[in-house]
């Protein structure tokens, strides 16, 4: 079976659960123009399928949004610098329990059963090659360089207002859905205090669009332990930089994936029955005690000492700098925008 004949065969297992196949929702107007009942801002991988999921709800009156041009939704193919996702490959979810709509269905059919059973997670650009098909099989209607610019209260309801190419466009919405992944926290940048007397080509912030290949024979400077930090630290060993500083400010290195503890039905179905407070405890802990990404193992083993890694490095004021790397006296520096120490 080839790719085309799963996307047949996707469509057409659909059709088995389209039961009961009535909109229930009311259509409800504010100053005559129709309400949406859902606005999904974000189309990457949460985006998606949340879109899917309001469809098997048979909620249809929503619409789905993205800033980017299509196929860049996402950090996929933008700041995301692994080599391969960190999650199992075995792991499912937007797949709602289709099995022809998992990755591993269309992997397979794309590279072969064999090649499933060589992996151990899946590679980054194969990952966002998924979406792309996720998204064409199921018809997701994405509107691609779109930008919500500000919501407002509007009568119980909520007005967004829209960029696009033509202009802004004012849409209500009963729902409106933030799937913006790490940006919808917040903005990415270094803090002004730490740049401000560093010229725009001696530092960078890991979420920028950086020329590897401009690093070799340099020495790089990243400040920070997050995944993106290591991530990066590899990129340039890998383009040739003649050394790597890592400075961070926690004392040692977690050793446990604590992600894999959580691995089992009860906390992955019920974990948003938690409370929010619980909730972000758990996250913050989980964020602050992952290990070092397998790559920079990789990227280490005959490139050791071209590696400099210092634990228990503080900021220069003593401030709390998290998420941020500078070079004071480097000719390059890298900022870690995952970072937690």
């Amino acid at each position: 079976m080839s790719v085309s004949q799963l996307t047949k065969r996707v469509r057409r297992e659909l059709t088995y659960l389209d039961y009961p196949a009535r909109e229930w929702t009311v259509p409800r107007f504010m100053d005559g123009v129709p309400v949406l009942d859902v606005l999904v801002v974000g189309a990457g991988q949460s985006g998606l399928g949340i879109a899917f999921g309001l469809r098997l709800e048979r909620i249809a009156n929503f619409r789905i949004i993205d800033r980017c041009q299509r196929g860049f939704e996402g950090p996929w193919r933008s700041f995301a610098r692994m080599e391969r996702l960190r999650t199992p490959k075995e792991v499912t979810g937007i797949d709602f329990g289709v099995p022809s709509l998992t990755v591993r269905a269309w992997y397979e059919e794309k590279f072969g059963r064999r090649a499933w059973g060589r992996i151990d997670t899946v590679p980054r650009e194969v990952w966002r090659s998924y979406l792309d098909w996720y998204r064409d099989v199921l018809d997701l209607p994405v509107e691609n360089e779109v930008e919500l610019m500000l919501i407002e209260p509007a009568n119980g309801i909520f007005l967004a207002h829209l960029r696009r190419s033509e202009g802004i466009e004012r849409v209500y919405a009963r729902k409106i859905i933030l799937a913006t992944g790490f940006e919808g926290s917040g903005r990415w940048g270094a803090p002004k205090s730490l740049v401000a007397h560093l010229s725009a080509d001696l530092y960078a912030h890991s979420a920028d669009d950086i020329d590897f290949r401009k690093l070799a024979g340099k020495r790089i400077g990243i400040l920070g332990a997050g995944a993106s930090a290591f991530d990066n630290a590899a990129l340039a060993l890998e383009a040739g930089a003649a050394r790597v500083d890592l400075c961070f400010r926690r004392s040692e290195m977690p050793r446990v994936n604590p992600l894999t503890w959580m691995n089992f039905a009860g906390m992955l179905g019920h974990f948003g029955d938690l409370t929010d407070l619980d909730r972000w405890r758990f996250m913050r802990h989980i964020l602050e005690e992952l290990p070092v990404p397998s790559r920079l193992h990789r990227t280490l083993i005959g490139d050791a000492a071209s590696l400099r890694i210092s634990p228990g490095t503080p900021t220069a004021d003593g401030v709390s700098s998290t998420k941020l790397a500078v070079l004071q006296g480097f000719k390059a520096a890298i900022v870690d925008s995952n970072s937690t120490s």
